[in-house]
């Protein structure tokens, strides 16, 4: 399989899952391959964001340059963790997204929190990546996140396949935007919850509820996040909620 120019295998499988990615360099020869490139560039043998990313030139008067190593970066395993645990290899479905990936190797590891978003396919063939034996997910999009936390509050990790896991996290990579000049937030967000609702149609709408304390009151807020397709989106904006009492 081509790995820079992959397909789904099932595209209805949509996945929006945040973690952190690390290369694999799944066989011996590969290993070599990249051992030899960061000796020639004299960079640590760690150092994959500086091999896959370096350029250069035929010549001091060529304008346009080249990416020597980049068939390494083309041919490594691109193994996804979540809660430190290997869940997925990705698989770049264009260039930018192995760009993406590339990038997100900047600083040192742990490297830089990711999400994801693609669709997921099958196993890889046994040895095509060593010893992993994960599922994989074509990206048609990387987005590199902060070091810090985007969202005050320690969400439990998830997969990313659900639907309402994959509201949650839209709204986690997506909170700034989502409460920019919305509502003036009072306390500490001290939960995360989330239900189905329907309107007319067949889309796959959820509604997420936070939970501000306030000087020991609670406040409720809430979206709702369309999930229907691969790109999640904003169907009602964040609002004030008022839970149901039984």
């Amino acid at each position: 399989m081509n790995k820079t120019m992959a397909s789904a295998i099932n595209p209805f499988t949509h996945i929006y899952a945040i973690g952190f990615l690390r290369p694999y360099l799944a066989t011996r020869d590969l290993q070599k391959e990249f051992e030899a490139a960061a000796k020639e560039l004299q960079l640590p043998k760690d150092d994959f964001y500086g091999v896959f990313s370096h350029s250069s030139t035929q010549n001091p008067l060529d304008v346009l340059t080249f990416r020597p190593y980049l068939y390494i970066a083309e041919k490594v395993s691109w193994v996804f963790s979540i809660n430190n645990v290997d869940t997925y290899i990705l698989l770049p479905k264009y260039k930018n997204e192995l760009d993406a990936l590339i990038d997100a190797l900047k600083q040192s590891p742990p490297y830089q929190k990711v999400a994801i978003i693609g669709a997921l396919g099958a196993s890889l063939v046994e040895g095509e990546a060593n010893d992993l034996n994960l599922p994989t997910v074509v990206c048609n999009n990387i987005v590199s996140l902060p070091k810090e936390e985007i969202i005050p509050f320690t969400l439990k990790a998830n997969d990313g396949l659900s639907a309402e896991h994959r509201a949650v996290n839209f709204v986690v990579v997506n909170f700034n935007a989502l409460a920019l000049n919305q509502l003036d937030f009072k306390g500490v967000l001290t939960d995360i919850n989330y239900k189905p609702y329907s309107k007319e149609g067949e889309r796959i709408l959820i509604e997420i509820i936070l939970t501000y304390e306030n000087h020991e009151l609670e406040v409720f807020y809430s979206c709702g996040i369309d999930v229907t397709d691969e790109y999640p989106f904003i169907d009602f904006p964040l609002r004030n909620f008022l839970p149901q009492t039984a």
